[in-house]
């Protein structure tokens, strides 16, 4: 009886580079948006879906319920959050990092940058340059209780720091703020804060505030804002404008 042949096992592209994954992996990189362009660099020039098919084990399942969205009009509302990136290697001495976003509601563009704190001047800065890189601001925006936003809460009244509410008055932007026990008013921005977590930070950055700003442009342009929104099929540049007349002032 003619013995069975069997099949010798067929390379994959993906072999030379296993062992580079795994070691990005230990290191806690387990995106395969962010792999997939490491290892294009590398010379990978295989398919994505075999990609996905070696990190899936690697992955963490999400028990998480899915939560029913409120949609605005374009250029209605932007969310706006801090995140903490840890402890950094800034320019050789090790430094809390924080990442300032906001995200347009509509279309889900995103801007965001990297800081060393988050003081008033820091943050009315970022806001700024947020409000340039939009080319201008929606009319209403989108707050958790944050120091440098909010001095008090009287029962249902809400005071303002006199320093943002000069700016706020100053831009022509009505200020809204989540209600307290209640962050996932802000869901969209806190999706970017996730996104940001899983894709941006994963990648590889010099170690200055510098590059990381520099690159988080790049990564907004050529990534996060480069392709229609998967919950929405809308594109972040489709969002309406309203030209900020007093930015040049």
């Amino acid at each position: 009886m003619p013995k069975k042949q069997t099949r010798p096992n067929r390379k994959s592209k993906l072999d030379p580079y296993k062992d580079y994954i795994k070691q990005r992996i230990e290191e806690g990189t387990t995106n395969c948006e962010v792999l997939f362009d490491e290892l294009k660099e590398r010379g990978y020039t295989g398919k994505k879906t075999i990609l996905k098919d070696f990190i899936q084990p690697y992955r963490k399942a999400s028990g998480k319920q899915g939560i029913p969205r409120y949609e605005t009009d374009p250029g209605e509302q932007a969310q706006v959050d801090w995140m903490d990136c840890g402890i950094q290697d800034m320019d050789g001495v090790w430094k809390r990092t924080y990442g300032f976003i906001m995200t347009m509601s509509f279309s889900r563009k995103r801007f965001l940058c990297f800081t060393l704190d988050m003081k008033m001047d820091t943050f009315l800065r970022c806001m700024v340059r947020a409000f340039e890189y939009y080319g201008g601001f929606p009319r209403k925006v989108l707050f958790g209780n944050m120091k440098t936003v909010v001095q008090q809460r009287l029962k249902k009244k809400v005071v303002l720091t006199s320093e943002f509410n000069d700016f706020a008055f100053y831009y022509g932007f009505q200020v809204d703020l989540c209600q307290p026990g209640k962050p996932r008013t802000k869901g969209k921005v806190e999706n970017s804060v996730k996104y940001v977590r899983s894709n941006f930070l994963q990648r590889k950055h010099d170690s200055s505030l510098e590059a990381w700003n520099r690159d988080a442009l790049h990564w907004l342009e050529t990534v996060a804002n480069a392709k229609p929104n998967q919950t929405t099929g809308v594109h972040p540049m489709s969002d309406l404008k309203r030209k900020v007349a007093n930015c040049s002032r």
